[in-house]
């Protein structure tokens, strides 16, 4: 039976992957989180458990069960093993600290011997949680550097070669006549600017696509936001199973693949016409910006 003047703590344990949740590792936690509060006189008011969810966010359910607990005052102290059990995000970090506190609820991490219920435990706090985040975005960076390297190595694998494209080897090689049709495109939009346009004239011309069918504004619009015409390869432009584009800044482009079929200024061009200005330089910085004068 809970004292009246005993302190009720609230248990946090996270694990990230399939092996630590199969593991010891939440086990581990929670011996470690019982054996503190039996320690410093603290009744334990619940055990919160988000397993394999990452700390790059707030949204894992038992962590925002137990917020609710501290917004009512269930209990007067959040207990963690280390701080990165319970965010990796410094603002995330400081904001829930800050929220526990609002409500008379104090935070300590076992592992690193600090509560904030003093301000060398509050300092302490934020020093950690800046390298827990600095750790993520290390561990992000290299992840993402290794995939990309992945990605560069193999040339194609995007489904069906474009329009003006064949696959050869892997590789995407040019067709020259699908390929002279792709560059008056380019041509033709950055005249008429007007994508039905463009597909009216090819017609009247009387260009066909890959089908033998004629253009319509789509077949050029997809022709014109396509990097690979400048030598790039996109990857994660689409949902699996789906036709529509996800947001732009989901996808992974992979530049200097092979030697552009249309000259990187000029896809620039069609891009700002296209009002993708902000997008293109976003892909093409610096030196390789299709507005650089290329």
């Amino acid at each position: 039976m809970t004292r009246e003047n005993e302190t009720k703590a609230a248990l946090y344990l996270r694990v990230s992957t399939g092996p630590q949740v199969e593991g010891n590792s939440l086990k581990t936690q929670k011996r470690r989180l019982l054996q503190y509060a039996a320690t410093n006189g603290h009744s334990v008011y619940d055990i919160y458990m988000d397993a394999g969810l990452s700390g790059k966010n707030m949204r894992r359910s038992e962590l925002q069960r137990m917020l609710a607990g501290a917004d009512a005052r269930e209990f007067d102290v959040v207990v963690v093993t280390k701080v990165d059990r319970i965010s990796r995000s410094v603002p995330d970090l400081i904001e829930l600290i800050e929220r526990l506190r609002g409500h008379g609820v104090e935070f300590a991490a076992v592992d690193q011997q600090f509560d904030t219920s003093d301000p060398m435990g509050l300092l302490t706090l934020h020093v950690l949680g800046s390298f827990a985040q600095f750790e993520r975005e290390q561990m992000i960076e290299r992840v993402r550097e290794g995939h990309l390297r992945r990605l560069h190595d193999r040339d194609w694998s995007c489904g069906p070669p474009p329009f003006g494209y064949q696959k050869v080897g892997g590789k995407l090689v040019e067709v020259p006549g699908e390929a002279k049709v792709v560059r008056r495109i380019f041509e033709l939009f950055l005249e008429l600017k007007s994508r039905a346009g463009v597909a009216r004239r090819l017609n009247e011309e009387g260009v066909r696509t890959r089908r033998g069918a004629k253009w319509h504004r789509n077949a050029v619009t997809y022709i014109l936001k396509n990097p690979v015409y400048a030598g790039a390869n996109v990857y994660g432009r689409f949902e699996n199973g789906d036709t529509r584009l996800k947001d732009r800044d989901e996808w992974e482009v992979v530049q200097g693949m092979r030697e552009p079929m249309v000259a990187v200024a000029i896809f620039g061009k069609a891009g700002e016409l296209l009002k993708w200005r902000n997008f293109w330089i976003t892909l093409y910085p610096t030196a390789n910006s299709p507005w650089n004068g290329r």
